[in-house]
């Protein structure tokens, strides 16, 4: 039938066909664009916002001095997480992070359990906290120290100041600190995706992304807001007070705790057995986590001086980094035979670098060497 019609007629019947073609072509090809969203959806944090919040996430740990038969040192121990949340060093955390009395319970059951007819002391710095940080790529070290600005058991929830260097040299206001701005968590809804930081056990002390989605709210008697935003992203002993962000980066929530199952009882004090001596849980990490909603935190926040702040509003640059650039040698040295010195002179009853070490003239070398 093709080879019986003129030329014209199949030219023009070739010319509908391929219009036609087109036709379903271009339509199909709409169709494939319709599906895809507009923008990139990240199946986890994007890169440029786990860069700007990596330096302002923390470890919190508390410092202490330990006597043994009159030999004194000096040690910290991480309890938990924090977030940087303003660039003057405001650090947002729990209050469990930070109760001293609860931390002193535990040192002097450590002391008991580990004494073997010895003489051994633990004595809490009750007035500071010492703040480690990192780059993402190495394990924390100290970097600052820092005083509770404001505290709500009922919340568990609190707000620290970073006040000095981790030689305890006061910091001037001129220092711009790496932070978090907040979100608003009134606007969150089930299914949202959520990133976590912090320092939990599970990932052996050092910084730890994990991310899932808002499982659901939790509330309390006396509030007609959540009182608790629950999540599957993983959580664990020592996440405590770290950074629940929504995909801009911005904080949602405050990790506070898991599920009962997920903190069981066990050998707390090291004595080789459970009872009732044991303070507290051991964290073994679990399927739902909880977070306290950061519109909770506003009005502890506020008591301490907190203003709302735009990330936008400060450049990045040296003096944001959270991990001090490499100070130089002669300098560094000088400041820690003065260390040094104050230590043994006792002018410095408990110094805060990462010891042990002790306060013994016959021990001057190895201090110094620790202090290096």
């Amino acid at each position: 039938m093709f080879g019986m019609l003129s030329l014209g007629e199949n030219l023009s019947r070739f010319y509908t066909r391929l219009m036609a073609d087109r036709v379903v072509l271009l339509m199909g090809m709409t169709l494939l664009l319709l599906a895809v969203p507009v923008g990139v959806t990240w199946a986890q944090i994007s890169p440029e916002v786990r860069d700007r919040v990596v330096p302002a996430v923390v470890q919190i740990a508390i410092v202490f001095e330990v006597a043994e038969n009159g030999i004194a040192e000096s040690s910290f121990q991480p309890v938990g997480s924090g977030t940087i949340v303003s660039p003057d060093g405001l650090i947002l955390t729990n209050h469990h992070v930070i109760d001293m009395s609860a931390h002193q319970q535990q040192l002097d059951a450590w002391a008991e359990a580990e004494s073997a007819g010895q003489s051994l002391t633990f004595t809490l710095d009750q007035d500071h906290l010492l703040i480690l940080g990192t780059d993402g790529l190495s394990e924390p070290e100290p970097i600052y120290l820092a005083e509770i600005a404001a505290d709500d058991a009922t919340l568990d929830l609190a707000v620290l100041r970073i006040t000095a260097d981790q030689f305890g040299s006061t910091m001037d206001g001129s220092v711009t600190l790496p932070f978090v701005a907040l979100g608003d968590s009134s606007i969150i809804r089930q299914g949202d995706p959520v990133d976590l930081f912090g320092y939990p056990m599970i990932g052996g002390g050092t910084l730890t992304y994990t991310n899932g989605v808002v499982s659901g709210f939790g509330f309390e008697e006396g509030s007609d807001s959540p009182a608790w935003i629950t999540t599957n992203a993983t959580m664990s002993g020592g996440s405590s007070g770290g950074a629940a962000l929504n995909r801009d980066g911005q904080l949602i929530g405050v990790p506070t705790q898991g599920t009962e199952l997920d903190c069981r009882p066990g050998d707390t004090n090291r004595d080789g057995t459970i009872d009732a001596d044991d303070v507290g849980c051991i964290p073994m990490g679990g399927s739902i986590g909880q977070l306290r909603p950061i519109n909770l935190t506003k009005p502890l926040l506020r008591a301490a001086d907190w203003t709302p702040v735009d990330e936008d509003e400060f450049e990045p640059g040296v003096s944001e980094t959270a991990v001090p650039a490499p100070a130089d040698p002669e300098q560094t040295e000088v400041r820690q035979i003065e260390l040094f010195q104050q230590v043994v002179s006792g002018e410095i009853a408990m110094p805060l670098l990462s010891g042990p070490y002790t306060h013994s003239l016959e021990q001057e070398e190895s201090l110094l060497s620790v202090l290096r």
